[in-house]
């Protein structure tokens, strides 16, 4: 668990409010894309590719039938003007397309184009006005790991709109860069310590972000920029570190939940 224990500057940030630790069993490994795409010019814009998962959207309103890979398939759109597309390949995998900030004909296009190797997409088949973010290392476990952290005022009244702080640390499964397929519009391209990130406003101002195997976000108030600086200061500490030693269990503590 000690890779996990991570702790944010006292000096700019005061002492931990409360400090959580789980772990949880999966009944299998994370799902992991085939390939996570994202543009940020003229405007962000991002595809997620999933293979061998199940349809989430079978039977829902709104489902419109629709021509992929020289296959039908079914595709979603939600509110926010993301799109879900699903399909059938000739082998018997389903597939799940996730896309925003694009047209439906642009993401069958980019779709279509792409070549595999199994379940590998070849880079050479991405349109290079696209990206393909890094993918961390494949999670064969099926144990899950968490670490929380949440800084500011322990008082009643407490305002989960003022100075909350809150960190968290698990196991990363896909890219950060996978939130610009699903909200391109509340999404925006950043950089902690040379490692991409992404900032949304969707549920909370939260930026993400990967180091090695591990993910992480961090929410709070102050902007992007608040965010990023305090973000490259994140240290890793032992347990037993003395500055966790007052931290509360946060069940234990009124204003939970953004």
């Amino acid at each position: 668990m000690a890779p996990l224990v991570t702790l944010l500057p006292e000096s700019e940030v005061g002492a931990v409010r409360s400090a959580s630790a789980s772990r949880s069993e999966l009944p299998c490994p994370p799902a992991r894309p085939a390939v996570v795409l994202y543009a940020t010019t003229p405007s962000v814009r991002g595809l997620t590719l999933w293979s061998d998962v199940s349809d989430p959207y079978s039977g829902s309103k709104g489902l419109r039938d629709v021509m992929v890979r020289e296959t039908e398939g079914q595709i979603f759109t939600l509110r926010n003007g993301s799109m879900n597309l699903s399909w059938v390949a000739p082998d018997g995998t389903r597939w799940l397309a996730e896309a925003s900030g694009l047209s439906e004909s642009s993401a069958l296009r980019t779709i279509d184009a792409l070549r595999f190797e199994g379940q590998e997409v070849d880079d050479a088949s991405i349109d290079p006005s696209w990206r393909r973010a890094p993918a961390p290392p494949a999670v064969t476990g099926t144990t899950e790991f968490s670490w929380g952290l949440d800084y500011g005022s322990r008082e009643p009244q407490f305002s989960p709109e003022g100075d909350r702080l809150t960190l968290s640390v698990g196991i990363a499964t896909y890219s950060p860069a996978a939130q610009a397929a699903r909200g391109a519009e509340d999404t925006v391209f950043a950089s902690v310590g040379g490692a991409l990130a992404v900032y949304t406003t969707e549920n909370g101002r939260c930026l993400r972000w990967q180091e090695a195997s591990l993910a992480y976000s961090l929410c709070g108030n102050g902007g992007l920029d608040r965010l990023v600086h305090l973000a490259e200061q994140v240290e890793h500490v032992a347990p037993e570190d003395p500055r966790l030693r007052d931290a509360a269990d946060p069940r234990d503590l009124p204003g939970e939940g953004w």
